[in-house]
């Protein structure tokens, strides 16, 4: 009911600074882009000698967004320029279950049956389209099935089976989903995180290497209460690696820093998911947080133990 409204004229600004204003300011509200027209402008602001980091993208961002192509072409590495092929969904099945192939569209997130491994698999689940963070928390390879006190847990291992954690898979396994996602799924500039068993730790940081990234740091999950097996000491602690690939840091889209040690509580038996090594949410949530803004993409290449869904 408004018949005037408070402003405030910038009447002092350039042509170029009023343009670059304006995308400043849907960049601090987070709203919705017309990528084509963005693109564009940026383009133009560039053609001005204007400083585009003053407009609030990372490096990364403003890489993909100069390198749209209204027409689809989309750049080498698989789709960041901005176009993104069409998705048909089917009516899904009277009596839904899910088999290898199957791709579930549930909202704005895509989760496929498949293998994590294959190139094609992890291509066809990002659909041109590259994530910012890549935290996973794959088999420990301890060969756990959830029998190992059979009379204190359940038992797990007609569900699983012993090839869910199945140490002799290795560092292949390993290597060959930190290479699908790199080469389909990441952008450069991705933050890593990777939750993993003390006992495979030289193993991990080993395939990080190879990949190029490093470990910048180890992040500490101190669980409310010690979980009893033949080790000496209770386990209390699970340990989560947490870095990036020379010399591209991730950007930072969180403003508060956070200790190394995340004190997060287990799940209760009555409270567990069906899986016998759940992740409390905030394991995927607080790097979330930190790394990715409103509409940005994360892939995880493991969603049976918890997930960024």
């Amino acid at each position: 009911g408004l018949t005037e409204a408070p402003v405030i004229v910038l009447g002092h600004l350039t042509e170029a600074q009023r343009r670059a204003y304006r995308i400043a300011d849907n960049r601090l509200a987070e709203s919705p882009w017309d990528e084509a027209l963005l693109s564009a402008e940026l383009q133009d602001l560039l053609a001005d000698d204007y400083d585009l980091s003053l407009v609030g993208f990372s490096d990364g961002e403003l890489d993909k967004l100069l390198a749209f192509d209204p027409d689809g072409g989309g750049e080498e590495e698989g789709g960041a320029g901005g176009s993104v092929p069409p998705v048909t969904i089917p009516e899904p099945p009277r009596h839904p279950a899910s088999r290898a192939g199957d791709l579930w569209i549930l909202g704005d997130h895509r989760l496929l049956c498949g293998d994590s491994t294959s190139h094609d698999d992890v291509r066809r689940l990002m659909n041109g389209e590259r994530a910012v963070l890549f935290a996973t928390d794959p088999p420990y390879l301890v060969d756990y099935d959830g029998s190992n006190h059979p009379t204190r847990n359940k038992d797990w291992s007609q569900s699983y089976g012993t090839t869910w954690d199945d140490s002799s898979q290795g560092a292949e396994l390993y290597e060959g989903f930190i290479a699908a996602a790199v080469a389909e799924a990441i952008t450069e500039d991705a933050a890593w995180y990777c939750w993993h068993a003390s006992r495979r730790q030289a193993m991990l940081e080993a395939c990080w290497e190879k990949a190029g990234a490093f470990v910048h740091q180890q992040i500490i999950w101190v669980k409310d209460r010690g979980v009893l097996t033949r080790s000496h000491y209770l386990w209390k602690h699970e340990p989560c690696f947490m870095g990036w690939r020379r010399p591209n840091r991730p950007p930072k889209v969180a403003e508060q820093t956070l200790p190394s040690t995340w004190e997060m509580p287990s799940f209760a038996k009555d409270e567990r998911p069906d899986h016998p090594t759940p992740k409390p949410l905030d394991a995927f949530g607080i790097p979330m947080r930190q790394h990715v803004a409103r509409g940005g993409l994360a892939y995880e290449p493991f969603a049976g133990s918890g997930s960024q869904i």
